[in-house]
């Protein structure tokens, strides 16, 4: 049941979402169970627990042509990208707020 309702925690990258998923498949699939089965597993996992939308819809428009070490790769630049872009976003409103306040 857990493994079905992971999800990446706010405020948790990409890069420990991704190995508390593989802990918890290796609770539920033992190390004998076919790897491509496993590897299939945390794709899913991965692409439905992402708390980003846009890191998701980056992910999913590879997710059939890579291997999983390959998307989470992609996932995480990905998430770094979208970070600073946001920091940059906040980092230019609080800059015309502050211009906004001094015209005042």
């Amino acid at each position: 049941l857990k493994l079905d309702r992971a999800k990446q925690e706010r405020n948790e990258t990409i890069e420990d979402f991704v190995e508390r998923l593989r802990l918890l498949v290796e609770k539920c699939y033992d190390k004998a169970s076919e790897k491509a089965i496993r590897e299939r597993l945390m794709m899913d996992l991965l692409v439905r627990g992402m708390a980003d939308d846009r890191v998701r819809i980056e992910v999913l428009s590879h997710f059939d042509t890579m291997p999983l070490d390959k998307l989470i790769q992609l996932a995480i630049r990905r998430e770094l990208a979208v970070q600073a872009t946001d920091k940059d976003s906040t980092a230019r409103q609080g800059t015309v707020s502050i211009m906004n306040v001094q015209r005042s």
